[in-house]
């Protein structure tokens, strides 16, 4: 009899090493235009990369966790296609709001290069990512499900604690309350299911309270990846695609929602007298009522709502307008005060600099920001320290970096299965976007390393079980 299991493996192995290099040719083209000064069609090129890394994406989604795959598809979104789709629209706008998204070629001609050096290069270093396989064995030794109840709790109350926590230690502890995701992920394949519904459940109505749809938004997606891989289903590349645009649609009228939803939860009484469920049942009917004005005719107007949210582009585009001419570059002065305050706590030094935010924005690209907050970027961080060419270098040794780390941690968790979930504690804030800086990056890094090993440690000492 024929082994269907071997059969899929195999094809999404052949499938995700041809894409794979597809995906450096293409990178490598750029490349050599860039070298060569020779020209190239920026919306072509973009939409080339974009399908490659998606279907890749979609391709890897329950076979591997993707991580790479995740970093790649994510740099190419926000800083190639989504800027590359608004030049393709040119004229033809659906947004009133659209027209400082458009940029020139001085702005691709710094991003292309710089995202393309850092995929060949985290590709590169990252080795070992056709080198190993985990199985839902794994969660099931006695070292780790053993301890999985103190981890558990240790999460709960984390997430009790944070909300009446100290500004100095409350990122201490939203680390921390990621030990409940990987407690319940550990226990539905142990066979209990109840825990993950209660903790999505949990996030899902925490995060729409908030305001903050990013708050469960990108936890879901994390535990979507490890639930597909260790599970024995396994979902066609055809269905993965219908599921991808669902969820794109999805998201672009929750994004439509948001505006009117936050306007009534941040700036009314609706903040301090309704209940989180109250705010949840506002938050629906909103998004019912936009489903309900959806026509087909709409469907640029969502793709661009969507195009508009992953754009990071227009924004690195503003540090290229105002420096040099306004800011001298920094000459690395904000990626070595980010080195040093990432292993600095700020219980040590309290006057220590945020990690990127409004102070960037003003410093760097002229804009005083109020009560929006969003931040320079990889991309725009590289480029006012280092310039065009520094940057790009810079681009693509941060993408190095980045690949060795994957390579790293794949090893390491070979022989120590709880660190199989280490990127469900640094992942979401430090690697997702393109739109936090290095800074931001390497500080979630360090201290969720740092962190990670030190709840394990203590578990480990005050458990009967070692790991």
């Amino acid at each position: 009899m024929v082994d269907y299991t071997y059969v899929k493996f195999s094809f999404f192995s052949l499938l995700d090493k041809a894409l794979s290099y597809a995906l450096i040719l293409v990178c490598c083209f750029v490349l050599i235009c860039y070298i060569l000064s020779r020209p190239f069609d920026f919306w072509l090129l973009g939409k080339l990369l974009f399908i490659i890394s998606l279907i890749k994406l979609l391709n890897a989604l329950g076979n591997k966790l993707l991580f790479e795959e995740l970093i790649c598809f994510f740099g190419i979104t926000q800083l190639l296609f989504a800027p590359a789709y608004f030049l393709g629209l040119k004229k033809n706008l659906v947004h009133s709001f659209t027209a400082e998204h458009i940029m020139d070629e001085s702005y691709f001609d710094l991003a292309f290069p710089a995202v393309t050096l850092f995929i060949v290069l985290l590709k590169f270093a990252n080795k070992t990512s056709s080198n190993y396989n985990f199985s839902v064995d794994n969660l099931r030794v006695s070292s780790l499900y053993g301890k999985n109840d103190y981890y558990l709790m240790l999460g709960i109350m984390s997430l009790i604690i944070l909300p009446v926590s100290p500004s100095s230690l409350r990122f201490v502890f939203v680390l921390l309350s990621n030990f409940a995701a990987i407690a319940v992920v550990i226990k539905f394949f142990n066979g209990s299911k109840l825990p993950l519904l209660a903790y999505v459940a949990i996030i899902i109505v925490s995060g729409i309270a908030s305001g903050m749809l990013g708050a469960f938004i990108w936890p879901l997606i994390l535990l979507t990846v490890y639930l597909l891989y260790f599970s024995s289903v396994k979902i066609s590349l055809t269905l993965k695609a219908f599921f991808f645009v669902l969820g794109m649609v999805v998201l672009s009228v929750f994004q439509l929602a948001k505006y009117q939803y936050r306007a009534e939860v941040w700036n009314t009484d609706v903040s301090t007298s309704a209940s989180s469920l109250e705010k949840v049942v506002r938050f629906g009917d909103i998004v019912v009522s936009k489903i309900k004005n959806l026509k087909p005719e709409h469907a640029d107007f969502l793709a661009s709502t969507i195009m508009l949210r992953l754009d990071q582009g227009y924004i690195v585009n503003w540090t290229i307008d105002y420096v040099p001419k306004n800011e001298p570059f920094a000459n690395g002065e904000t990626i070595g005060l980010g080195v040093i305050s990432s292993f600095v706590p700020r219980f040590f030094w309290p006057n220590k600099p945020k990690a990127g935010g409004k102070e960037n924005m003003k410093r760097f690209a002229g804009i005083t920001l109020t009560s929006s907050s969003f931040e320079i970027g990889f991309l725009g961080e590289a480029y006012v320290n280092f310039g065009r060419r520094g940057g790009i270098v810079f681009m693509g040794l941060w993408g190095f970096t980045i690949g060795w780390l994957l390579g790293k941690w794949k090893t390491k968790s070979i022989d120590n299965p709880l660190f199989i979930f280490l990127p469900l504690m640094i992942f979401y804030g430090g690697f997702n976007s393109f739109d936090i800086t290095f800074t931001k990056s390497l500080n979630t890094l360090i201290k969720g390393l740092f962190i990670f090993y030190m709840a394990r440690l203590a578990i480990t000492k005050f458990s009967k079980y070692r790991i």
